[in-house]
């Protein structure tokens, strides 16, 4: 516990991106492609699966992996939220942590075979940004306020999404969560 209180006290790595446009309520960015070491829960509750799959990636980055290594905490700690079918199918929750740039080129394979490497692509996102701690609730409201402002469900995709967060659970104040739409290429 005290490594990643550590961590979150001296800054952390984060991907880099490019602003490619920023409005009053949301923006828009480029991410390269890079690799995020992730895994997938299913549920019907954002806070569960999420609980469940850091500790997974954490145990990960305390050198649960072939090199048992230890590899720094970065951000955002990323949650791709993949929708069942219907009111009350279970959704599919693929968390994931940023692999250090140290480690891109060749990351310490996990040794949980729940926990994976994957090669993200090149994201465009549509960025909307709100404080305090993310719930279910705040996120799908979030969500909505995103999609308003963008205006035009065309133009992202529309059957995933991710939730975006930049702090420790410790942290109280300041909290900065982020909803992510990716732009569907033309």
């Amino acid at each position: 516990m005290f490594g990643i209180v550590k961590s979150f006290i001296k800054g952390l790595q984060k991907p880099e991106h490019s602003l490619i446009l920023k409005e009053e309520k949301f923006e828009i960015r480029k991410y390269p492609a890079a690799k995020w070491v992730s895994t997938a829960v299913k549920g019907m509750s954002h806070k569960d699966a999420s609980s469940e799959a850091f500790r997974r990636l954490f145990k990960y980055i305390q050198g649960e992996n072939e090199k048992k290594v230890t590899i720094e905490m970065t951000v955002p700690v990323t949650i791709k939220v993949e929708p069942g079918e219907g009111p009350a199918c279970e959704t599919t929750f693929t968390e994931s942590f940023y692999i250090p740039v140290e480690h891109q080129e060749n990351p310490p394979a996990p040794t949980n075979t729940n926990v994976f490497i994957e090669t993200r692509p090149e994201l465009t996102v549509y960025v909307g940004t709100f404080g305090g701690f993310g719930d279910d609730e705040k996120w799908i409201y979030h969500g909505k306020l995103l999609s308003d402002a963008i205006g035009d469900e065309t133009k992202f995709h529309s059957d995933y999404y991710y939730t975006v967060g930049y702090d420790a659970p410790f942290k109280l104040i300041g909290r900065t969560n982020e909803i992510w739409f990716v732009k569907k290429e033309n």
